[in-house]
C-alpha cells in the first residue's frame, strides 16, 4: 500500500475517531498515561489536549468515587488483562464540577501494540431519571414521606438486624369527615401539614411514612419502651403548639405505638395500629368537638356567620313560636341561626362571593350545603338535635325549594318560621350590592310569596308580631 493511501486511511479513521459521540481515551498499558484522546472527550472534561495528555486514569476522569481507589484499579487491570470491564463513576470536569458516566475499558491492539482504550458516555441524565424513579417508588407523592412498600422492607429488615424496634402509628383523625365536607383540597392539606409535624418532631434517621390514606407509621431503629413512649408524646405537643398558631386547619392526629425485639413484623405492625385505635376511642368526643370548633372559626373567617344576625333570627323565631304556643327548645332555635349554613364550608369563596350571574353548575354546587350541612350536624353531637333543620330549611311550602323538594307541612315547622325570619333580616339588613329595604317592602315582599315560599299563615302570623313590635317600640 502506497504511504499516500495511509495517509487517506489515516485521516479517514481519525476523523471517525473525532466525531464519536462518546468520549474516547487511548492509554498506555503499562503507565495508565494518555496517549490519545478525541474531540468529545476534550469537550466533555474542558481540557485542551495539551492538558489532557498531562492526566493519567485516575486524575483525568475520577473525583469522588463511587467505587475505592482498589476497587477501580481492578477493574483497570481486569481490562489490561484482556478482560472487558462497564462500570459507573463519578467524573470530574476541569472546573470541578462532578457528573456521573459510563466507562467501557477494554484491551486493544494497534500497529501490533497493545493500548488501554476507555470509551467514556456522559450517562447524567440517565442518573437523574433513575434517581427520579427511585424516589418515586420509595415516596408518597403528596406528603413527599416514603410509602408503604419502602416502609415494610425496611421495618422486615430492622426486625432480623436491630436489638430492637420501635413503631408509632399516627392517625390523622376525621380525614373523611374533612374531605366530605370541606372537600379533598382541605383534606390533602391536612396530610401534608402533619406529615411535616411528624418530620420535624422526630429524630433523622427515623423512619416517617404514610402507609394509608389516613395513616402514618414511624419506624425507630433501636427503639426502647421509654424512648418510644417519648417520642409519642413529643408528636402530641408538637401538634398542640401548631393549633394554638393556626387555628386553620386544626390538627388532630391519635398515635399508638409497640415496641418488641422477637415479634414479627406484621405482629409488631398489629399492636401498635390496635393502641392507636384505642387511643382514638377515647379521644372520639374531644375530637368532634374540635372540628365543629375548627368548622366555626371557618365560618366567622368568611362572614358565613355573625352574632348580630344569629341574636336577631334567634329572637324572630322564638317569638313567632311563642305566639303559636309551640313547644320549642331556645338553645336549638340558637344553634338553627347560627349553624344553618355550615354546610357552606365546603365552597370555595370565590364562589361564595361571586357577583356575575351563576351558572347552573354553580347554583347546583352551592344547593348542596343542606346536605352537606346535615351530615356535618350529623357528626357533631351538639348540633345532631337540628340536624333535620339544617336539611330542610331551603325547602318551599310549594315544593319548589331544595334539597328533597318537600311541601307545605310536610316541612318541618321550624323551617319554616327560620325561611321566614332569614329572609325579613335578610332583606332589612344592608347588603355589598343593595340597600337595606324599609320594613313595609320587606313585608309586602313577604306577602307577595306567601303561598309560594312561604308558609302564609306563618307570614301573617310574623306580620302580626312584627306590628306590635313596632309599636312598642
Amino acid at each position: 500500500m502506497s504511504k499516500t493511501k495511509i495517509v487517506k486511511n489515516l485521516d479517514y479513521y481519525r476523523s471517525i475517531f473525532n466525531e464519536a459521540n462518546d468520549a474516547i481515551y487511548v492509554h498506555d498499558l503499562k503507565t495508565g498515561d494518555i496517549i490519545d484522546v478525541n474531540q468529545k472527550a476534550l469537550e466533555m472534561f474542558g481540557y485542551t489536549r495539551n492538558e489532557a495528555f498531562k492526566l493519567n486514569m485516575e486524575n483525568g476522569l475520577a473525583g469522588k468515587l463511587p467505587y475505592t481507589s482498589k476497587e477501580a484499579y481492578a477493574f483497570i487491570e481486569k481490562a489490561a488483562k484482556g478482560e472487558p470491564q462497564i462500570f459507573e463513576w463519578l467524573g470530574r470536569h476541569k472546573t470541578g464540577r462532578l457528573f456521573w458516566i459510563e466507562v467501557n475499558l477494554k484491551k486493544t491492539v494497534i500497529a501490533e501494540q497493545a493500548f488501554l482504550l476507555a470509551i467514556v458516555r456522559d450517562i447524567s441524565k440517565r442518573k437523574e431519571m433513575e434517581n427520579h424513579l427511585k424516589y418515586v417508588s420509595r415516596h408518597d407523592s403528596m406528603t413527599g414521606v416514603y410509602n408503604r412498600a419502602y416502609f415494610t422492607e425496611e421495618l422486615d429488615r430492622l426486625v432480623n438486624t436491630s436489638s430492637s424496634v420501635g413503631i408509632i402509628m399516627c392517625d390523622l383523625d376525621c380525614l373523611k369527615f374533612i374531605n366530605d365536607t370541606m372537600g379533598h383540597h382541605f383534606g390533602d392539606q391536612m396530610l401534608k401539614k402533619i406529615a411535616d409535624i411528624i418530620k420535624a418532631t422526630l429524630r433523622k434517621h427515623d423512619l416517617v411514612a404514610r402507609i394509608g390514606g389516613d395513616e402514618f407509621a414511624v419506624l425507630i431503629p433501636d427503639g426502647n419502651e421509654g424512648m418510644v413512649k417519648r417520642l409519642t408524646r413529643r408528636l402530641y405537643n408538637a401538634v398542640k403548639r401548631y393549633n394554638k398558631t393556626n387555628p386553620t386547619p386544626y390538627l388532630s392526629m391519635s398515635c399508638g405505638y409497640a415496641v418488641g425485639n422477637k415479634k414479627s413484623s406484621e405482629a409488631l405492625l398489629q399492636e401498635a395500629d390496635d393502641n392507636m385505635y384505642r387511643e382514638k376511642l377515647l379521644r372520639s368526643r374531644r375530637m368532634r368537638n374540635s372540628i365543629l370548633n375548627l368548622l366555626t372559626g371557618v365560618m366567622k373567617e368568611r362572614g358565613l356567620i355573625t352574632e348580630e344576625r344569629v341574636e336577631r333570627l334567634n329572637d324572630v323565631m322564638v317569638k313567632t313560636a311563642k305566639d303559636l304556643a309551640l313547644p320549642f327548645n331556645i338553645d336549638y332555635f340558637k344553634l338553627l341561626a347560627q349553624y344553618h349554613n355550615i354546610g357552606k364550608v365546603s365552597i370555595s369563596v370565590q364562589l361564595l362571593n361571586k357577583k356575575e350571574s351563576l351558572t347552573p353548575a354553580e347554583i347546583s354546587k352551592i344547593r348542596r350545603h343542606c346536605e352537606i350541612g346535615y351530615r356535618i350536624a350529623q357528626y357533631a353531637d351538639d348540633l345532631h338535635p337540628i340536624s333535620d333543620w339544617i336539611l330542610k330549611h331551603h325547602e318551599w311550602w310549594n315544593g319548589h325549594g331544595y334539597p328533597l323538594g318537600l311541601k307545605g307541612k310536610d316541612i318541618p315547622i321550624e323551617c319554616r318560621i327560620f325561611a321566614i325570619a332569614d329572609a325579613y333580616i335578610a332583606m332589612t339588613n344592608e347588603r355589598p350590592y343593595r340597600k337595606a329595604l324599609p320594613d313595609g317592602e320587606a313585608i309586602t315582599e313577604l306577602r307577595r310569596k306567601a303561598g309560594s315560599q312561604f308558609d302564609p299563615e306563618l307570614v301573617e302570623t310574623f306580620i302580626k308580631i312584627n306590628r306590635n313590635e313596632r309599636k312598642r317600640a
